[in-house]
């Protein structure tokens, strides 16, 4: 499962690969010429090692990514495993926007939200019934709701291509009005309603539209658990770090939490609904 490659992006990506003469051993120390090296120096050569493997993993995915097209940017892949997209975060820095197509989900179970925003019994079952009732309503509560009092991050301090200005606003997207199509192009069109997701601010404070996408809420949540000093650099430590983004996430920022959890309630059915569509194209319920 893990690995698998589909035919439908056979053509679509050019990789070309790279002459591996000389280059396995670009990395290794020459320890048989090089001069004799205190433990200090050992340990500064080994970090710049490191880091010169990472800046070249960086730019083989960005000369990669150059070469992708719309086709494969705009892909759809509805049951791609939680655990294949985990690992691929990796090589992009768990930076999910960064995937070849912007559809894939945040490995984030509806358990971790109620963990980190400390959900109650009642709100779980008020998620699950939203998403069997097809409401993609914000739940209101006693709780920050608006862009000024949510306090959102700027996306753009770590996704270069979006607003670098305004903090987010919180929206959900909501279902569209329905189309005659077949089957697989009805369900890509609303594979991700009832979705959180980040937008800009220039439209609403009167500054243009800055054109810049919208950002998905888990992907942008999976980034900041990955690098929480960017939210608390001031942290003394790991522990108070991820103590200070569980308090956010019950505070300031709850409404997203739950919010989330209809959406991975909602998805759950989507998936179902792929399957059921893979195994009968001409299914229309």
């Amino acid at each position: 499962m893990f690995g698998a490659e589909s035919n439908f992006h056979v053509g679509l990506v050019s990789t070309e690969q790279a002459d591996s003469d000389g280059d396995e051993g670009e990395y290794e120390e020459e320890d048989g010429e090089s001069l004799p090296l205190t433990e200090e120096e050992k340990a500064f050569h080994a970090m710049m090692v490191e880091e010169g493997k990472k800046v070249r993993i960086r730019a083989v995915a960005d000369n990669q990514r150059v070469k992708i097209n719309k086709y494969v940017r705009n892909a759809f892949l509805p049951t791609v495993p939680p655990r294949w997209v985990e690992a691929q975060s990796r090589d992009v820095d768990d930076k999910l926007w960064d995937l070849y197509t912007f559809n894939y989900v945040a490995p984030i179970h509806a358990d971790s939200y109620r963990f980190l925003a400390s959900l109650t019994d009642e709100e779980m079952k008020k998620c699950r019934e939203k998403a069997l009732m097809e409401n993609t309503d914000l739940i209101k509560g006693n709780y920050p709701l608006t862009a000024d009092s949510m306090k959102l991050p700027v996306i753009g301090d770590f996704d270069r291509s979006k607003c670098v200005v305004w903090p987010s606003a919180l929206a959900i997207r909501r279902f569209l009005a329905p189309k005659t199509e077949a089957p697989i192009a009805e369900l890509k069109r609303i594979w991700n309603v009832g979705r959180p997701y980040l937008k800009g601010q220039c439209v609403a404070s009167g500054k243009g539209d800055c054109g810049n996408n919208i950002s998905w809420l888990d992907h942008v949540l999976w980034y900041l658990l990955s690098d929480l000093f960017y939210l608390f650099p001031h942290a003394p430590s790991l522990r108070a770090r991820a103590r200070a983004f569980r308090l956010r996430a019950k505070t300031t920022w709850r409404a997203p939490m739950p919010a989330s959890v209809v959406f991975t309630h909602m998805r759950e059915v989507m998936v179902k609904m792929a399957f059921n569509v893979t195994i009968n194209p001409t299914r229309t319920a």
